[in-house]
């Protein structure tokens, strides 16, 4: 497994956006600054929700299951999202947390590893950009309510381990996808070059 460098964005009650804020540590801000400034600010009812601190690694809002395990809760401004099966300050990937790819319009492409077993409500509403949806676990990930709701997932490609097509065929929501093919070569070249 490789290693990467971490961005880590905290959040914290004495942040200059108020108590459940987001604190930037170290990072000049970016020409998207206020579109991440607007995320931060509707973030933060969920956030406030939590009594423990969440961080963020490299664009996922992190929540511990247990200790092994944890949750992606919420995206953080990419439009290529992709999510490691373990992550070495966290645990195994094992959920996407209800609405964490919600109202995400610009997201083209989600990679999801292998250790995935479920995905929670409207976890990928409103993707309206969505094009490339891979997951890599060989037995498809249970759903909650209106994961793709208003993403048009007929006109989007689904990615599945090879010799697994049929699983997904055979599953309500996973077989609406307009082309359901296995992973080639070109995934598992991408997923090399970006997994941490």
């Amino acid at each position: 497994m490789q290693s990467a460098q971490f961005h880590a964005l905290t959040f914290n009650k004495h942040s200059p956006f108020g108590a459940g804020g987001v604190k930037r540590s170290g990072m000049s801000h970016p020409k998207g600054f206020l579109l991440r400034l607007i995320l931060a600010l509707t973030l933060n009812a969920s956030v406030a929700a939590h009594s423990q601190q969440r961080v963020i690694i490299n664009g996922l809002y992190i929540d511990k299951i247990d200790n092994k395990q944890v949750s992606v809760a919420k995206f953080y401004m990419r439009n290529r999202l992709i999510v490691p099966n373990y992550i070495k300050e966290a645990g195994q990937v094992t959920q996407i947390g209800s609405e964490a790819a919600k109202l995400l319009y610009w997201v083209r492409e989600v990679d999801l590893p292998e250790g995935i077993r479920y995905i929670g409500n409207e976890a990928f509403a409103y993707c309206v950009s969505l094009t490339t949806f891979i997951v890599r676990a060989e037995t498809p990930p249970e759903l909650g309510k209106d994961v793709f709701s208003h993403t048009d997932i007929s006109k989007c490609t689904l990615v599945v381990p090879a010799g697994c097509s049929t699983k997904y065929k055979d599953y309500d929501i996973w077989n609406q996808f307009g082309t359901i093919r296995e992973i080639g070569q070109e995934e598992d070249i991408n997923r090399v070059k970006t997994n941490y």
